[in-house]
């Protein structure tokens, strides 16, 4: 009986060795496929795998479907809530200083109105503040972004705390600067 033991845990030990073995082997082997990466860690990402990612999305992502402003393959009909606070507090971190910003879309008109249209043909309900902040933005209006982008920081981030607290407008001159050394999502998506 004790041999019987002996032999079946010497089994054991000898198959896990051999599926240790396996893994560890093929662990730095380059399939050719990539994971898609879903948007939320796309910013988590550095620059350089930033560009590494674009360069080489995944089929899943680039299957011939027409990608929104944003570099997403989602419809005006297809938007979520949860998808519009993200685009539309990513573009806030152009005008705003905060200790912590995670994503960036540049404001442009086109993305403006992609939200606008997109909420009304998708029937989206959302609160009139955010349409009001778009419409403010539509008009050039950044008056109360400090406050628009901490509205949207408290609906829009999973994180607790005030480090993503916008404290104040950049100046054209910090806000160009930002601009320019920042990876705007969409391009990095639409690549």
């Amino acid at each position: 009986m004790l041999k019987r033991l002996i032999f079946i845990i010497a089994g054991m030990i000898l198959l896990i060795g051999i599926w240790a073995g396996f893994g560890y082997l093929f662990q730095g082997i380059d399939t050719g496929e990539q994971e898609v990466v879903p948007d939320r860690q796309l910013e988590d990402l550095s620059a350089n795998e930033l560009i590494e990612y674009a360069a080489n999305k995944p089929e899943e992502e680039s299957d011939g479907a027409e990608s929104n402003p944003f570099g997403d393959i989602i419809s005006m009909e297809n938007l979520d809530r949860t998808t519009f606070l993200e685009y539309l507090h990513a573009m806030s971190h152009q005008k705003v200083k905060a200790e912590q910003k995670f994503g960036f879309y540049q404001i442009t008109e086109e993305r403006i109105n992609w939200l606008v249209e997109a909420v009304d043909e998708s029937g989206l309900d959302v609160e009139s503040s955010y349409m009001d902040i778009l419409n403010r933005w539509a008009e050039g209006d950044f008056s109360q972004v400090v406050d628009d982008h901490n509205l949207l920081y408290r609906e829009a981030s999973m994180e607790s705390g005030e480090l993503g607290w916008a404290t104040d407008v950049l100046s054209e001159e910090e806000e160009q600067a930002y601009i320019e050394n920042k990876i705007d999502l969409g391009n990095v998506k639409a690549s």
